[in-house]
């Protein structure tokens, strides 16, 4: 049971909810963007739920998950959350602390300081604010690449209310409606998000970024290069706009007509003189770009994996 000497000691710590709740959102933009845990950001949060007297069960899986961030083990985006209502729980109960220890009759000044917090701790839903959907797609065509976890954090620090699964949820709503397209769908690879191809009617503002790739294979361009740096497939393919250069390991065989899907680095068509010399600059004129790939495979019934090895990634200073 919650006991303070004085007032001022429980609107302090209640003062201090709003604070230690965003040390939580940050840490889950930590954990989605794989940086090293912030030692200071667990340790406000563990010290007001001790200070709060959270129940023992609520102050042991706080204790375990920053021991865990911090030695580097997983700490998933569902564990910041149940810590979140650890903090919620905690404000709300001091809050109705704070109303009975003045008798429930409010003088203006608490009248005034208990409205403030009723706006503090209502669910945010400002007029005219852009609803998830809007949101996420604006975030995966601005910056493509991101997995759902990212996507979620980010969403979560805009200040949605809003859980992962209905993040998941939102992401494939995209895709069903071919705005968006995710790959690494194998249990326990991140699964990355990025706007459909066929979507983009200009690419060239995605120069340099992650992009994503599908289409058939018009030809095999290998013939018309000569290596520089490395030994590699060059494909034409159709996004059934202008075509794209993706690179492929050697050796790499595609049927007639094979639909191929990927992601990696999105460069200007002329970039490929870094590893492949065209023999005649014409061919560069009937393409796009140039993508870098990182992930590969083809789509359809014998649909496969195509391999890219640790040294392909690293000829492209992609490695991992």
């Amino acid at each position: 049971m919650l006991v303070f000497d004085h007032l001022d000691a429980a609107e302090a710590l209640l003062a201090s909810a709003p604070r230690v709740r965003n040390r939580l959102v940050e840490v889950m933009a930590d954990i989605a963007a794989g940086r090293p845990a912030d030692v200071e950001a667990w340790n406000d949060v563990v010290s007001f739920l001790e200070k709060s007297e959270r129940p023992d069960l609520e102050l042991a899986h706080a204790r375990e998950l920053r021991s865990a961030h911090l030695r580097g083990a997983k700490v998933t985006v569902e564990d910041i959350q149940a810590t979140m209502g650890y903090v919620d729980r905690a404000a709300d109960e001091i809050a109705g602390l704070l109303v009975h220890r003045i008798g429930g009759e409010l003088t203006p000044e608490w009248t005034d300081f208990g409205n403030e917090l009723e706006k503090e701790f209502a669910p945010k839903k400002p007029a005219k604010r852009p609803n998830i959907v809007d949101a996420g797609k604006k975030l995966i065509y601005g910056t493509p690449g991101l997995y759902i976890a990212q996507i979620h954090a980010y969403l979560v620090k805009d200040g949605f209310d809003v859980s992962y699964p209905a993040v998941y949820d939102t992401v494939m709503a995209l895709q069903a409606s071919g705005d968006v397209i995710t790959m690494g769908h194998h249990q326990g690879v991140r699964r990355f998000c990025f706007p459909h191809p066929a979507k983009l009617q200009n690419r060239s503002r995605y120069f340099g970024k992650l992009l994503a790739v599908r289409g058939r294979v018009e030809e095999n361009l290998t013939d018309h290069f000569s290596p520089v740096a490395t030994i590699a497939e060059a494909l034409l393919v159709n996004h059934n706009m202008k075509a794209v250069i993706v690179l492929a390991p050697w050796g790499t065989k595609f049927g007639e007509n094979d639909t191929l899907e990927g992601w990696g680095k999105f460069e200007k068509v002329s970039e490929i003189s870094r590893w492949l010399k065209p023999r005649d600059e014409k061919v560069l004129k009937k393409v796009d770009g140039l993508v870098v790939p990182r992930e590969l495979h083809t789509l359809g019934p014998d649909g496969k994996v195509i391999p890219l090895s640790r040294e392909f990634l690293a000829t492209f200073a992609l490695n991992a």
